[in-house]
């Protein structure tokens, strides 16, 4: 979505609208466990 960005990065009172000054709150992201499934993928994709 449009917003997904300003939650997971955050924002500050100098950004426009002045309703951007919220704390990351970051949604996305990998595992340990899910780095090395993507991993795997890949090589067997590539392989």
């Amino acid at each position: 979505m449009e917003y997904g960005a300003i939650h997971q990065f955050g924002g500050n009172s100098d950004m426009i609208p002045r309703l951007a000054a919220i704390p990351a709150r970051p949604f996305l992201g990998l595992s340990q466990d899910d780095e090395k499934e993507v991993i795997e993928i890949l090589s067997d994709f590539l392989t």
